[in-house]
């Protein structure tokens, strides 16, 4: 067997418990034997500790996981360019750990550039709207004009003849909307959109309406580190899930819960599927499919 798939049959063992664990969880709470009533009748046995093997919980296997991602993933992307776009500040270090994966398998990230949260403002349209315009590009419903022109401007791929992508950059980070300068030497195959864990709701449709229109532009995986707290429990408050819940869930793949082991993986093998490979919804929130693509 070589260390490839040595590795490969690693990662798929260590993908399947940690999903099995967290998914089993609930389900075994309270089952008859852990501790609670058997038989009717009858008073379970407590088994001493010492002479019970504690089996690892979702959260080691999860953690175990999470230090082999580097190791599982290395290589499988070698030549490849993918651009890395952080939707504000509190997407930053989630951006971060995505590149650093991407690097692991191979890949090279021409363009790491962080969104300003002024996007996402209802209150900036009429700006938003004017630079658009300056750059040639003229609003439609339900198209973030700027957002295109941001895809075009990434991916070397068409836009309007005055809207370079040294202009529409330049302009982007004139007006504050966009910080970081891409390499132009080398045009990225798909796109990673990290998005916050959370968001109020008018931010939340800001940035859902800026991914929807990259989508429709270029190859795009939109991945989303951990809700916590009672925005867990609020699918309003996910990027994410508004993004799955809209038209464009078919022309994207998306990940959430991307600061996991198994959400690291999914990032992964899902950008590593584009730009020709299917589409899918990975994750514990509304619209998932799975924990993880099978395979990359």
């Amino acid at each position: 067997m070589s260390l490839r798939h040595h590795l490969a049959s690693l990662g798929a063992v260590l993908l399947a418990l940690a999903v099995g664990l967290v998914a089993g969880a609930a389900s075994g709470a309270g089952a008859p034997g852990a501790g609670g009533a058997g038989v009717a009748g009858e008073r379970a046995t407590p088994v001493p500790a010492a002479s019970a093997a504690a089996p690892p919980s979702g959260a080691d296997a999860d953690r175990l996981l999470a230090e082999s991602v580097p190791v599982i993933v290395a290589g499988s992307m070698g030549g490849r360019t993918v651009a890395v776009l952080a939707l504000g500040e509190d997407a930053v270090a989630a951006a971060d750990t995505a590149a650093a994966d991407l690097a692991a398998a191979g890949a090279t990230a021409p363009v790491r550039a962080t969104v300003d949260a002024s996007w996402a403002d209802p209150a900036g349209a009429a700006l938003r709207d004017g630079l658009a315009r300056q750059l040639g590009a003229e609003p439609a419903e339900g198209v973030d004009p700027l957002a295109v022109l941001l895809a075009a401007a990434i991916t070397g791929d068409g836009g309007p003849a005055e809207a370079s992508p040294a202009t529409v950059w330049g302009v982007l980070t004139g007006a504050g909307l966009l910080s970081g300068v891409p390499d132009s030497g080398s045009a990225p195959e798909a796109l990673v959109v990290v998005a916050p864990a959370e968001a109020a709701p008018p931010a939340v449709a800001g940035w859902a309406g800026l991914v929807q229109s990259l989508a429709a532009s270029a190859p795009v995986v939109l991945a989303a580190p951990s809700p916590t707290g009672e925005a867990a429990g609020r699918p309003e408050g996910s990027v994410v899930v508004t993004v799955r819940d809209s038209p464009a869930r078919d022309l994207l793949s998306t990940v959430d819960h991307a600061d996991t082991g198994v959400g690291r993986l999914a990032v992964v093998r899902t950008t590593a599927a584009l730009p020709a490979g299917p589409r899918g919804h990975y994750g514990s929130l509304r619209g998932a499919a799975s924990g993880a693509p099978d395979r990359g």
